[in-house]
C-alpha cells in the first residue's frame, strides 16, 4: 500500500491560461480604474531595468480550511486497481480513481511492465485536459525507459481546485495501486500544466524531477523546498521562452540539477526526440543521485544521443544553444563516464567568433523582447484609461511594423520578433474578449490592432 503524501499547500496553484503566458485570468489588468503606475509594470526582468521597475505578481494564498490533503484514505484491497486490468503498451483512457470515481487518467504501463520491481511513474498535466494527446508525447520514451505515464483527465488551466482534486485522487490510486519506485515520481507538463508539475513537486518534495514545456516563471523560491531536477524545453517562437530562460537561471543559482533545450516549433509540447532526451536525462540523474543502480550499458547510450544531438545544433549554426548542451552534458554525466569530448567541444565554441557574435546578438535581441514586454505592460495600462485611445497610437506604442519586418527575417532575431506579436495577440486576444463582454469600445480599436499584426 502507499504511503501518503504529506499535506500541502499549493499557495501559488492559480488559473494559468495558455493563452496567457505570463498573467492568470485574475492577473490581467481589467478597463476598470487608474493607469498603472511605473512600479506597476509586470515583471521582466533584463539589464536595462532596475529591481523597483519589476515588481511580482503572485497568487492568492490557502487559508488553513482549504489546503487539501494529498494522503487520502487508505484504499481497501477491493479497491486496489489490479494490474492485470490496463493493457500494456498502449494508452488506457479514463482510467477511474477509487477513491474518486469522478477523477480519471490517462494510462501507459510498458510493455514489461510486472509487479516483482518498482518503475517511475510519471504525472503529465496538460493546459487543456487533454490527456491522452499528452500521454502519447511521452509514450515512446516511457517505453524505452520503463516508466509509467499518468496523464490526469481533469487537470486543466482554469481554477485551481480541480487540479487539486485530480492530484488528491491520482496519488494514492498510482502508488497504492500499481508498482511505483516511490523515490522515482517525476511530473511534466505544458504550459499551465508544467505551473503545475513545478508546484507539485516544489510544495511537496515527493517529486524527483520535473519536465517542463512552454512554462511560465513560477517566482517561487526553490531554495525553500527540497531540490529537484530540471528539464525545461520551449519552441524557438514559444512566448514563454524567455520566462524558461529565468527558470534555468534560477536553477544555476541552486545545487538542483537542470538543463534547458530549444526546438523548432511554437507554444507546444515538445517532439518525442527531445522527450526521450528528458527522461534519459531524469535516468543519468537518478543515477548520480542512488536513486536506481548505475548502468554500465545504458550511460555510454545515452552520452553518444546527447553528443550527437550538440553536434547536430552546432552543424545548423546553433552554437548558443551547441555550447549550452555541452556544458550540461559534461555537468551532468561527470562521475558516470569521461565526458572530456564535451568539455573540449564547449571550451572550442567558446573561443569561437561565431560564438561570441551570436551571444552579443542574443543578449541584444533579448534586451528588446523585455522591452517590449514592457510597453505591451503599458499599452495594457493605456486601455484603462477613461480616453479611448486611437488604433494609430497602440501600434506605434507597440512597434508593430518594426516587429512585423524583423519577423520575416532569419536566426534569433527573427525569432525573437515572432515571440513578442505571439505575446501581443495572446494578451490583445484576451482584453478584446472581456471589452466585448462589457460592451467597451475599446474592444474595436483592440480588435482593429490584432487585425493589423501580419
Amino acid at each position: 500500500m502507499a504511503k501518503g503524501l504529506a499535506p500541502f499547500v499549493l499557495a501559488a496553484l492559480v488559473a494559468v491560461s495558455t493563452q496567457r503566458p505570463a498573467l492568470s485570468e485574475q492577473q490581467v489588468p481589467r478597463v476598470e480604474g487608474p493607469a498603472l503606475s511605473e512600479e506597476q509594470v509586470p515583471r521582466v526582468e533584463g539589464p536595462t531595468l532596475s529591481e523597483e521597475q519589476v515588481p511580482r505578481v503572485e497568487g492568492p494564498t490557502l487559508t488553513e480550511e482549504q489546503v487539501p490533503r494529498v494522503e487520502g484514505p487508505a484504499l481497501s484491497e477491493e479497491q486496489v486497481p489490479r494490474v492485470e486490468g490496463p493493457a500494456r503498451g498502449i494508452l488506457v483512457e479514463h482510467v477511474s480513481c477509487p477513491t474518486d470515481p469522478t477523477q480519471t487518467y490517462t494510462l501507459y504501463l510498458p510493455a514489461k511492465y510486472e509487479t516483482s520491481r518498482k518503475w517511475p511513474l510519471l504525472l503529465v498535466f496538460d493546459p487543456g485536459g487533454r490527456a491522452a494527446r499528452a500521454a502519447e508525447v511521452f509514450r515512446e520514451a516511457a517505453e524505452r525507459f520503463g516508466w509509467i505515464v499518468a496523464a490526469s483527465e481533469n487537470s486543466r488551466n482554469g481554477p485551481w481546485e480541480p487540479t487539486l482534486r485530480a492530484i488528491n485522487a491520482m496519488w494514492p490510486a498510482l502508488l497504492g495501486g500499481y508498482a511505483v519506485d516511490e523515490h522515482r515520481v517525476y511530473a511534466a507538463g505544458h504550459s499551465g500544466g508544467a505551473t503545475v508539475a513545478w508546484l507539485l513537486a516544489h510544495q511537496t518534495g515527493r517529486i524527483a524531477g520535473v519536465i517542463a514545456s512552454g512554462q511560465p516563471n513560477p517566482q517561487s523560491e526553490q531554495s525553500k523546498s527540497k531540490p529537484f531536477a530540471w528539464f525545461g524545453m520551449a519552441g524557438h517562437t514559444d512566448f514563454n521562452l524567455m520566462e524558461v530562460k529565468k527558470i534555468d537561471e534560477a536553477q544555476a543559482r541552486t545545487s538542483s540539477p537542470h538543463r534547458m533545450e530549444f526546438f523548432d516549433g511554437g507554444h507546444q509540447w515538445p517532439p518525442s526526440d527531445l522527450i526521450v532526451r528528458a527522461l534519459g536525462w531524469m535516468e543519468i540523474v537518478a543515477m548520480r543521485d542512488g536513486r536506481r543502480p548505475r548502468d554500465l550499458d545504458l550511460v555510454p547510450m545515452l552520452l553518444a544521443e546527447d553528443m550527437a544531438r550538440a553536434q547536430m545544433l552546432e552543424e545548423r549554426g546553433l552554437v548558443i544553444e551547441a555550447r549550452r548542451s555541452y556544458e550540461s552534458i559534461a555537468s551532468s554525466y561527470t562521475g558516470l563516464i569521461d565526458v572530456g569530448d564535451a568539455e573540449r567541444r564547449g571550451r572550442i565554441l567558446e573561443s569561437d567568433d561565431r560564438f561570441k557574435a551570436a551571444k552579443k546578438m542574443e543578449e541584444r535581441a533579448d534586451r528588446r523582447e523585455q522591452e517590449q514586454a514592457i510597453a505591451l505592460a503599458r499599452v495594457l495600462s493605456r486601455l484603462t484609461e477613461d480616453e479611448v485611445p486611437l488604433v494609430a497610437e497602440l501600434q506605434s506604442r507597440l512597434s508593430l511594423d518594426a516587429l512585423s519586418k524583423a519577423s520575416h527575417g532569419q536566426g534569433y532575431d527573427a525569432a525573437s520578433a515572432s515571440r513578442s506579436l505571439a505575446l501581443i495577440r495572446i494578451q490583445l486576444s484576451s482584453i478584446a474578449r472581456e471589452l466585448r463582454d462589457k460592451h467597451d469600445a475599446r474592444a474595436d480599436v483592440v480588435q482593429k490592432v490584432l487585425d493589423s499584426i501580419k
